[in-house]
């Protein structure tokens, strides 16, 4: 699983924060014009542990808007994943922060050793 920090434009050109997984690249995850607008930029991305990915995620719970705050803030009812979007209180670096100070699980390989 891709765990990402990407920034993502809606449909009617507002740019948010957004993490989440995905099993695919992250350019195909918001590929959709219908659901994003045409902007997309990878922030970070890191390979976890399909078993982990929740755990990971868990960490960002209390930054993100949540659905009922989206509307609030105008979000699109078809913006995919809208109650993920981070907070925004919450700047790039203190999500990048965070990132790096949680103990992720990252995938190994024999080849590590």
């Amino acid at each position: 699983m891709i765990f990402y920090f990407v920034e993502v434009q809606d449909t009617l050109g507002v740019w948010h924060l957004k993490t989440g997984h995905t099993s695919n690249s992250v350019k195909v995850r918001f590929k959709d014009k219908r659901n994003y607008g045409d902007g997309l930029k990878i922030i970070k991305t890191i390979e976890v542990n399909d078993d982990d990915i929740k755990a990971v995620e868990n960490n960002f719970k209390e930054m993100q808007i949540g659905t009922k705050k989206a509307a609030q803030l105008g979000v699109p009812d078809n913006f995919m994943g809208r109650g993920e979007i981070i907070d925004p209180k919450y700047t790039k670096d203190e999500i990048l922060d965070k990132i790096n100070s949680i103990n992720i699980p990252r995938k190994t390989t024999l080849e590590d050793f």
